[in-house]
């Protein structure tokens, strides 16, 4: 079986629990407000509270992909 080769800085690294603190790995911080800025966190939420106005049909759709990719952002 062939190993999948994954390029996210990331996976190489992990979170880490400091006394009360948890750290994340390099780049995810910089990876999470890319995510936020593309509107994604707010798919489904009202359009006067900043999200985006789309059914939860289709943010359902969007948690399934991005909890198999990193379900740290959910």
């Amino acid at each position: 079986m062939r190993k999948r080769r994954r390029n996210l800085k990331c996976t190489k690294q992990r979170k880490q629990l400091v006394g009360d603190l948890v750290t994340t790995p390099k780049g995810f911080k910089e990876a999470y407000a890319q995510f936020v800025a593309g509107g994604w966190q707010g798919l489904s939420f009202q359009v006067e509270y900043g999200g985006q106005g789309m059914p939860m049909s289709l943010n359902l759709f969007k948690s399934e992909m991005m909890g198999a990719a990193n379900g740290s952002f959910n």
